[in-house]
Parts: structure tokens; C-alpha cells; sequence
């Protein structure tokens, strides 16, 4: 059986495949950015209100609640391990190298999540704090300056998810490169997502008509 049977072999028995879902310990995960969040949010308070907004205890929070959602809501790397792995190995021979190659590779994309979330924020925390604290000291007017920090908070959530995008772009091509050995996994793996992302979208437009 050559290459393009077996692809085509494997992609009919995507759809037989339990469905993904995160492990356990990211719930502890985002549980922990949920609690560092209001710690923070909290403690900025004794600085007064105009510190609170326009210093950590606006932006910083919210953006460490989406790093940790974004992290929480991942494929675990369990059931790549338990159910991807195995699966494409009844299709095709997988020496033992490339898929512990591969499990490495999510693994690290896993915690890039994380560090690239936390560059971004940390950043993105910077513009915010520098930019409001001008705002808020040249216009005195209550509702202008609210105005300006909703406009100003918007912006500051696209840098943010610009930035996280960056990040993870830069960091799966240097696993890419890093666990070279693992790239047909790779690539079945993009295949995969792409083929249930279509019959997803598909089941939606259906449910629609």
C-alpha cells in the first residue's frame, strides 16, 4: 500500500476517533491564572482607582485569564499519546523515535502557549499603563476618559492576540526545526485538524439550513 492510500485511509478513520480533549492539569492551570488574577486585581486596588485602571489591575488580569483559557482549551498531550499516536500507527509504520518526537514537539508547543502569552502581556501591560496614565492625566472629564480607555482597552486586546500570534508562529517553527525527525507526524496531524475543522464547519452550515 503506497503513501497517498494509506493518507487516504487515515483521513476516512479521522472521524472514528475519540474526541479530543485537554488533560486534566490544564484546568489547574488556567484554575491558577484565574487566582493570580484577582490577586492582582485585588491588591492594585490599595493604589486607588485610577491606579487600578490604568495600572495592573485592569489589562494584566484579563490577559492572563485568556493565557490561561488558551492553554486550558489546548488538545492535551494524553490524548495524543492514548488516541492520535496509536491510531495512525494501525495505518502506517511509525518507528518509535518519531512519535516520542512528536509528543515532545506538542509538549513544547504546549508550554510556548504560556511563555508567549506572558511576553505578550508583559508588553502589551507596558503600552497600556504608559498610554492610560497619559489619558487619564490630560483629560479630567469622567466620561471622556472612559470613553478613551475602552477605545484604548480595545486596541491594547488586539496588540495582545497580534503579539501571542507572533510568538507561536516563531516558536512552532523552531520545534519544527528542533524535532525535525517528527515532521510526518507533523503534517498528518495538520491534516487531521484541517479535515475535522471542514466537517465541523460543515455540520454548522447544516444545522443552519
Amino acid at each position: 500500500m503506497d503513501s497517498s492510500d494509506d493518507d487516504e485511509q487515515g483521513i476516512s478513520e479521522w472521524s472514528d476517533l475519540k474526541p479530543s480533549s485537554p488533560d486534566k492539569h490544564q484546568d489547574y492551570v488556567f484554575l491558577a491564572h484565574l487566582l493570580l488574577a484577582i490577586i492582582i486585581s485585588g491588591l492594585s486596588l490599595f493604589g486607588g482607582w485610577t491606579s487600578w485602571a490604568a495600572g495592573t489591575g485592569l489589562m494584566m488580569p484579563v490577559l492572563l485569564l485568556l493565557t490561561g483559557a488558551y492553554y486550558g482549551i489546548t488538545i492535551g498531550i494524553n490524548w495524543y499519546r492514548d488516541e492520535f499516536v496509536p491510531h495512525i500507527g494501525r495505518t502506517r509504520t511509525i518507528p518509535e523515535f518519531e512519535s516520542d518526537g512528536f509528543l515532545n514537539y506538542k509538549r513544547m508547543n504546549r508550554r510556548t502557549i504560556l511563555l508567549s502569552g506572558y511576553l505578550s502581556t508583559a508588553i502589551t501591560q507596558y503600552f497600556w499603563s504608559l498610554i492610560a496614565y497619559t489619558v487619564a492625566s490630560f483629560n479630567p472629564d469622567f466620561w471622556s476618559v472612559f470613553v478613551l480607555m475602552l477605545m484604548l482597552f480595545g486596541i491594547m486586546m488586539v496588540l495582545f492576540l497580534f503579539l501571542l500570534l507572533i510568538g507561536l508562529i516563531v516558536f512552532e517553527r523552531l520545534w519544527k526545526s528542533v524535532y525535525s525527525d517528527a515532521a510526518p507526524i507533523i503534517e498528518i496531524d495538520i491534516e487531521m485538524n484541517e479535515y475535522l475543522q471542514s466537517l465541523k464547519e460543515s455540520e454548522n452550515e447544516s444545522e443552519e439550513t
